[in-house]
């Protein structure tokens, strides 16, 4: 299937999900990444290359995410750096160097509501780790004085910042 059409199928996808549950659809995004990347991705004034990998190296990937999914232990920092956010955005301001630039210029839209939301949900309480979800993400629990949400962090860089984060108000 041509490009193009790869695109089109995955934007309808997008769109319908988009307002049903966000954590699915950066699930769904993230497993779109090897489709995406091997075309140069333009988002909100940046663009970015991915190198092309061996087929032994995907399966390589593919079988390291399977082990860490199946171990069920969070990425090492991802609590720290889920705390760090939290607490800034409690401040009233996110910390957009602890991200990747991508990811920051992405969010930078969404930050008055954001700060809104968890500011109605009063103090951070509490961070517990439930899962690692089958697209590599970790799954926390966090605990507010007036609210319960989840919270989807990937694996940090090897530079340690966040490339991908999502929340919602716990069911």
């Amino acid at each position: 299937m041509p490009a193009s059409q790869d695109r089109a199928v995955h934007q309808e996808y997008l769109q319908k999900h988009m307002e049903q549950d966000p954590p699915l659809l950066l699930e769904h995004m993230h497993s779109l990444l090897p489709m995406v990347l091997r075309h140069p991705i333009h988002q909100n004034g940046l663009e970015q290359h991915a190198p092309r990998i061996t087929e032994a190296n995907a399966k390589g990937i593919e079988a390291a995410l399977a082990e860490r999914v199946r171990a069920n232990k969070p990425s090492p920092g991802t609590e720290t750096a889920l705390r760090h956010q939290i607490e800034s955005m409690e401040a009233g301001h996110r910390d957009y160097s602890a991200l990747t630039p991508t990811f920051a210029s992405a969010i930078k839209e969404a930050e008055p509501t954001m700060l809104a939301a968890l500011g109605s949900m009063g103090s951070l309480k509490s961070i517990q780790f439930r899962s690692v979800t089958v697209g590599g993400m970790d799954n926390y629990q966090v605990e507010f004085e007036r609210g319960s949400t989840q919270w989807f962090i990937t694996p940090l860089t090897p530079d340690g910042k966040i490339t991908g984060m999502a929340w919602r108000r716990a069911p």
